[in-house]
C-alpha cells in the first residue's frame, strides 16, 4: 500500500544480501553500470566505495547487508541517470540508531515522518521501520512517496489491475518482483497523466511481444535462482511449431553457448531484396537464385535452427594458448539427403564464383578445395578457409574450416572439423550432452518454444581468464582501449546525435533536436545548455571547435563527459558512446562468471494468456570449475602489435546557427571547426555521474 499505482518501475527483494554482495565487485560494479548506461571506470567503482564508507559511516558490504537484510524496493520512473529513484528499505537494524550514526542534518517534516538531510544532496525519511533514501534530483518521486506513507490517499499499485493479472501469471510467493510499465498508463482519478515511458525501458517493449507492462518474478531454489517474465501484449491461440529442444539438449556438455531460434529461410529473398544494389551478399544470393540452387536448398529447410560455440585446440598458431572458440549452426531439415546434396552444390558454386571475382579484379586467389573428412561412423565434407585469414586472426583461430555433415534430420555446419566431430558424438549418445543443464529450468518443455539459450558462464569466466593472461603475456598492448580506437566497426568517427545552436559569447551549446536511438538520446533533451566538455568549462568564445578537439582527447573512448544545465541546474552528464573493446567485453563476461555458473533461457510463442519467459540461474557460490581447459604450447613467439595511430578530429553534433556545408543534423555532422582557438584541455579525474560541475576555468 505504500507505492502509487502510477510509477513506471518498481523492483522489491527480500532477504538478498547475497545476491547483492557479488555486485560489489569492481568488475561486477561496472559490468553493471554498463548495463545501466552509465559506463565508468575501475576509479569510479573504488571513489564510489569510498562515498558510501563517508556517507553512511560503514563499508558497503556492511551497508547493503544493514539496509536490504530484510526488504528493499527501489520506486522510479526509468533506469537513464536522469530519471527519479527512490529506495525504501526496511533496515536490519533500528532506523533511529542509523540516523544516529549518521552524520544527518533534520529538514522540516510533518505528520509521522520525520525528513534529514545526509551528504550534499541525499535525502532520507524516517517512517516507522522503512527508511526512504533519494538524490534531490527524485524530489517529486520523493515527496509522492511521503505523502503515500502519510495518508494512502492515491490508488495502490497493490491494486493496480494490470499489475495483478501478471501477478497471477507467475508462481505464487515470490521473493523478488520487477514491474516496469513501458508505456505510460491511463491517468487515474486525480492523479496527472504520465510523460512517456522511459526509452531505456521502452527499448524491451519487442522482447514481449510489444507488452507495455512487464513483470518478472524471483523464486529461489538453493544456489538455483528462477526468473519468470510476463508481459500483458494481447495473446492469441498459435499453431505448434518445430521443436528446439532436441537441438539443443543434445549438443556436447563442453558446449560454452548455445541459442535455438526459427529462421524462416523461405523468406530469404525479401531480407537479401532490402540490402543495397551493389552489397556483395546480394549479388551473390541474385546469382545464385538464377540457376535455382539457393532456393532448392531452402525448400528443404526447416525453420528450427540451432548456433553453438565450443573451443578447439587447432593446429597453426604459432603463439599457442588457450583454446579458441569454434562455432557450428545446426538445421533441421524435412529431407535431409537433399539438404546435403544441394548444400554442397551451393558451396561449390559459390567457391567458383568468389574464384572468378578475384580473377576479374587482377587478384590471384587462394588455394581453396573440397575434401570429405571422417564424422565418427559419417562422411562428411571439409573446405578450408584457413588461407582467406589475415595474420592477426590466425594467431588466435589458427585454422579455419566449413565442415558439414547430416547427422538425423539436421545440417550440421562447424568452423572446425574437430568440433563437428564432438557434436555428432554428443548427438549420437557417445559423450555427455546439455540435457542435464536444461533440466534446471523449472518449466516443462513445449512445443511453442520460440528461444532458447543456454550459456556456461562459469567455464567462459576461465576462459576469459586464460586469454586475458594470454594476451598480457603476446600482446599486451592490445590490453588498452586505447589501441582499440581505430578498429571500429564504424571508424574513429564519434556523432552524439544531437542539433545544437551556438552561443559564442555565452560559452555554451544550445540543444536543439535529439535524434532518437542515438547515444545522446535519453541523456540530452531540447533545451539543455552544454556548458563545458570533459568536466572543464568552455574557455572561449567557439564552444564548438572546443567540444570537437575535447571529444577527441576524451579521457575515456567509451563515453564522453558534458557539463549541462537544465532547469538552472548544472550537472555533469555521461553519454555512453558506441565503443567495441574484444578485451572489455572479455573482462566482463569473466565478471559475470564469478557470479553465475550457467544461465537457461527459454521464452514461448505468445498464446491467449500473452507472451511469457523464464531465466534460471546458477550461483557459481564458490563452486569448482565445471570442467578445465588444456594450455596449447607456444611454436614460437610472435612480436606484439604496435601502437595504433592516433584517430583523427570528430564533430559530435552539428551547430543550427553557424554556416556549414551541410545541414545540422545530427548523422551528418559539419567539417571540424578550426582549431585556432584555445588548446584542448587536459583530462580530468571522472567523479561521479550526478556530481556537481567544476567551477568556470578561471574562476
Amino acid at each position: 500500500m505504500h507505492v502509487p499505482a502510477d510509477v513506471r518501475l518498481f523492483v522489491e527483494l527480500e532477504s538478498a544480501p547475497d545476491l547483492l554482495l557479488p555486485l560489489l565487485d569492481p568488475e561486477a560494479w561496472l559490468t553493471l553500470t554498463e548495463l545501466l548506461g552509465q559506463p565508468a571506470r575501475r576509479e569510479d567503482a573504488d571513489r564510489w566505495a569510498r562515498q558510501v564508507q563517508e556517507t553512511l559511516q560503514m563499508p558497503p558490504d556492511e551497508a547493503l547487508r544493514t539496509l536490504f537484510g530484510r526488504r528493499v524496493a527501489l520506486v522510479g520512473t526509468g533506469l537513464q541517470p536522469d530519471e527519479e529513484a527512490v529506495v525504501l528499505c526496511r533496515p536490519a537494524g533500528d532506523p533511529a540508531e542509523l540516523l544516529r550514526r549518521w552524520p544527518v542534518r533534520p529538514l522540516p517534516s510533518t505528520g509521522q515522518t520525520s525528513i534529514f538531510r545526509l551528504h550534499s544532496s541525499l535525502r532520507v525519511a524516517s517512517f516507522g521501520p522503512l527508511l526512504l533514501l533519494a538524490d534531490d534530483a527524485a524530489g517529486r518521486t520523493f515527496d509522492r512517496l511521503l505523502t503515500q506513507l502519510e495518508t494512502n490517499a492515491a490508488p495502490a499499485l497493490a491494486n493496480d489491475p494490470v499489475y495483478r493479472r501478471l501477478l497471477a501469471r507467475v508462481p505464487a510467493d515470490p521473493s523478488g518482483v520487477l514491474f516496469a510499465r513501458l508505456i505510460a498508463p491511463p491517468a487515474w482519478p486525480g492523479l496527472p497523466t504520465l510523460a512517456l515511458a522511459s526509452p531505456r525501458l521502452a527499448a524491451l517493449a519487442p522482447l514481449l511481444g510489444n507488452s507495455t507492462s512487464v513483470l518478472c518474478a524471483l523464486h529461489r531454489e538453493d544456489r538455483l535462482v528462477h526468473l519468470t517474465v510476463v508481459g500483458d501484449a494481447p495473446g492469441s491461440a498459435v499453431a505448434r511449431i518445430a521443436a528446439l529442444r532436441p537441438l539443443v539438449e543434445r549438443l556436447p556438455e563442453r558446449t560454452l553457448a548455445a541459442w535455438a531460434g526459427h529462421v524462416p529461410y523461405r523468406d530469404l529473398d525479401g531480407l537479401v531484396a532490402s540490402l543495397p544494389e551493389q552489397n556483395l551478399v546480394r549479388v551473390a544470393v541474385e546469382m545464385q537464385n538464377k540457376v535455382g540452387t539457393l532456393r532448392a536448398l531452402t525448400d528443404v529447410l526447416s525453420t528450427a535452427t540451432c548456433a553453438a560455440v565450443g573451443t578447439v585446440l587447432p593446429a597453426g598458431r604459432p603463439a599457442g594458448g588457450p583454446p579458441a572458440p569454434a562455432l557450428a549452426v545446426l538445421i533441421n531439415t524435412t529431407d535431409p539427403a537433399a539438404a546435403a546434396r544441394e548444400w554442397t552444390a551451393l558451396l561449390h558454386s559459390t567457391v567458383a564464383l568468389y574464384k572468378l571475382l578475384a580473377l576479374r579484379l587482377g587478384n590471384r586467389p587462394p588455394t581453396l578445395s573440397f575434401e570429405p573428412v571422417p564424422v565418427g561412423e559419417l562422411t562428411g565434407e571439409q573446405l578450408d578457409l584457413t588461407g582467406l585469414l589475415s595474420d592477426g586472426p590466425r594467431a588466435v583461430l589458427g585454422e579455419l574450416h566449413l565442415s558439414w555433415v547430416v547427422e538425423g534430420d539436421a545440417l550440421i555446419i562447424a568452423s572446425h572439423t574437430h568440433w563437428l566431430r564432438e557434436i555428432v558424438a554428443a548427438r549420437r549418445g557417445a559423450a555427455p550432452t546439455l540435457e542435464t543443464t536444461l533440466e534446471r529450468t523449472p518449466r516443462p518443455p513445449t512445443g511453442r518454444r520460440d528461444t532458447i539459450i543456454v550459456v556456461h558462464s562459469g567455464p567462459l569466466a576461465d576462459l576469459g581468464s586464460l586469454w586475458l593472461a594470454h594476451l598480457e603475456r603476446v600482446a599486451p598492448a592490445t590490453l588498452s582501449e586505447d589501441w582499440w580506437r581505430n578498429y571500429q566497426p564504424g571508424g574513429p568517427q564519434v556523432r552524439l546525435g544531437a542539433q545544437v545552436t551556438a552561443d559564442g559569447e555565452a560559452r555554451r551549446l544550445t540543444v536543439r533536436a535529439v535524434l532518437p536511438g542515438s547515444p545522446a538520446d535519453g541523456v540530452l533533451r531540447p533545451g539543455d545548455e552544454i556548458i563545458g566538455v570533459n568536466r572543464l568549462r568552455f574557455a572561449t568564445t567557439q564552444p564548438i571547435a572546443e567540444f570537437t578537439r575535447g571529444l577527441v582527447a576524451r579521457e575515456n573512448p567509451r563515453w564522453v563527459d558534458l557539463i549541462v544545465e537544465r532547469d538552472r541546474v548544472v550537472r555533469v552528464r555521461r553519454v555512453p558512446l558506441p565503443f567495441v573493446d574484444p578485451v572489455q567485453v572479455l573482462r566482463r563476461v569473466v565478471a559475470i562468471g564469478r557470479i553465475v555458473q550457467r544461465a537457461v533461457y527459454h521464452d514461448d510463442a505468445p498464446d491467449v494468456d500473452g507472451p511469457r519467459a523464464s531465466l534460471t540461474l546458477e550461483l557459481r557460490a564458490g563452486a569448482p570449475p565445471l570442467f578445465p581447459f588444456e594450455i596449447q604450447p607456444p611454436e614460437s613467439q610472435p612480436a606484439a602489435p604496435g601502437p595504433a595511430p592516433a584517430p583523427p578530429p570528430t564533430t559530435a553534433f552539428a551547430p543550427a546557427d553557424q554556416p556549414s556545408s551541410q545541414p545540422a543534423d545530427p548523422g551528418h555532422p559539419p567539417a571540424p571547426a578550426p582549431t585556432d582557438s584555445a588548446p584542448a584541455p587536459p583530462p580530468a579525474t571522472n567523479p561521479p555521474e550526478t556530481a556537481p560541475a567544476p567551477p568556470a576555468a578561471g574562476g
